[in-house]
């Protein structure tokens, strides 16, 4: 693919610098990297007297074009200079400064130096579409036509007294010219956040990613930020006015294959309306940050082609992790207590403890916390293969430690072909499970999801 960049020149600032420098914005479309280059001439060596801070906050530029810009979190490089010698003998020095910024506000020329703050942005999101399971696009099959409605928006995921959460669906596509041979139209899906307080980019980023992840989990896709717009509410002749500025970051999404996987609706394990009727968004935000490497090994076998054993062995690791970070750690003590709860729960004291259990240890295996996990989804019944119940959990540790920890004389025991293979769907449906609940869906919507959805691993 031919790189597609574009030179932007124009006169810029530096937050702190009452100078303006002539420079050069570079924006490699392909990449989406983008780096200035403010360029400098002087007749003495500026080396010592002329030093830029490594990090600035922001750059503004007003460009040839009439545009304006304005470069937040930028890193500096620098200087490199040459020397060229003038007609009458005296030196001219060339220095060139570099500057990578994080992000770049299109049609917005900053002069506060404060932060760059905002209350709202919405955030087009690749993959989306189907998830949220709504539409512009209305067809009339027994009048033969149909109609366009406007946008659609404001559809609440999550809000609170600090935060608002929304899921928004644009249009585009269409112009007020009738006489065109192809129309076409384009849903465009985003997520829309809004603070009470003025926040910073990174800030609603942030606050971004658990449902990027959400969605991600739901498709079974790789969802990209695709665009970004911030929302600016000015005051003119006494009216509230709304502005919206483009954001440019190195992390978008330039272009969208067109040969991507299309997603199909069956195939989602809950949508925007589940979400919505039946999960505690508060307690996902609330567990993001320890079930987020647990979600990211599910999604590494669930989005990539991987052999069988490698797969077997992300999704033990990650019920590993659940287990430690969402049930216990690595107390033996804690867990033998919750042993003797679970047990008088289940009213069948010595066959759960002895499921539950090993003797002469004195920490808390693998096999204990699988059994654990598999007692408490309701799945002991589920066994997918011919052996006892207490020696599933048994047979899914030696097969894990012969993987990672290579010992033959434990080769004839380990799981392999279609016995390995039902074993690493039963996991799967396990996990799933477990990513539910931790999203919020209570037991029986979970359990009903995984019966329904999980077909294959």
């Amino acid at each position: 693919m031919k790189e597609k960049l574009e030179t932007l020149f124009g006169k810029w600032k530096l937050i702190d610098d009452e100078n303006e420098y002539d420079g050069k914005l570079k924006v490699d479309k392909t990449s989406g990297m983008f780096e200035l280059e403010i360029i400098i001439m002087s007749k003495e060596h500026l080396s010592d007297s002329k030093k830029f801070s490594e990090r600035i906050k922001f750059i503004t530029g007003d460009l040839e074009n009439g545009k304006k810009k304005t470069l937040l979190n930028c890193q500096h490089f620098g200087p490199a200079y040459q020397v060229s010698n003038h007609y009458d003998g005296s030196s001219r020095y060339t220095y060139k400064y570099s500057f990578h910024p994080q992000f770049i506000i299109d049609n917005l020329c900053l002069i506060d130096k404060n932060d760059v703050l905002f209350n709202e942005m919405r955030f087009e999101l690749s993959n989306a579409f189907i998830w949220g399971g709504l539409t512009n696009y209305n067809p009339d099959f027994k009048n033969d036509c149909f109609s366009i409605s406007n946008e659609i928006s404001n559809i609440t995921i999550f809000k609170n007294s600090n935060i608002e959460v929304y899921y928004d669906l644009g249009m585009s596509g269409f112009s007020m010219d009738s006489l065109k041979e192809i129309v076409e139209f384009r849903h465009i899906p985003y997520i829309k956040i809004k603070s009470k307080n003025k926040k910073n980019i990174s800030w609603f980023l942030d606050r971004l990613r658990p449902f990027i992840r959400l969605i991600e989990f739901a498709t079974n896709r790789k969802v990209s930020i695709l665009d970004i717009e911030t929302l600016e509410i000015s005051i003119e002749n006494g009216k509230p006015y709304p502005k919206f500025y483009n954001i440019e970051a190195n992390y978008i999404e330039k272009e969208i294959p067109e040969n991507r996987e299309k997603l199909i609706k069956f195939e989602l394990l809950f949508d925007l309306n589940d979400l919505i009727e039946y999960a505690d968004i508060d307690a996902w935000i609330s567990n993001y940050e320890l079930i987020q490497p647990v979600l990211s090994l599910y999604l590494i076998v669930k989005q990539q082609n991987i052999y069988l054993e490698g797969y077997f062995l992300n999704i033990i690791q990650a019920l590993e992790i659940y287990h430690c970070r969402f049930v216990v750690s690595d107390s033996i003590s804690v867990y033998r207590k919750r042993v003797e709860k679970l047990s008088e729960e289940y009213s069948k004291k010595d066959g759960y403890e002895a499921y539950l259990l090993q003797d002469n240890n004195n920490r808390i295996s693998l096999r204990m916390r699988i059994a654990d996990l598999i007692l408490n989804a309701k799945m002991i019944f589920d066994n997918p293969l011919d052996i006892e119940n207490n020696e599933l959990p048994r047979m899914i540790a030696i097969t894990r430690n012969y993987y990672t920890h290579y010992n033959i004389k434990k080769e004839n025991e380990a799981l392999k072909d279609e016995d390995l293979l039902k074993v690493s769907r039963f996991l799967s449906k396990l996990l799933t499970y477990y990513l539910l609940i931790g999203i919020g869906f209570d037991a029986g919507f979970a359990k009903k999801i995984v019966n329904e959805k999980i077909r294959r691993y």
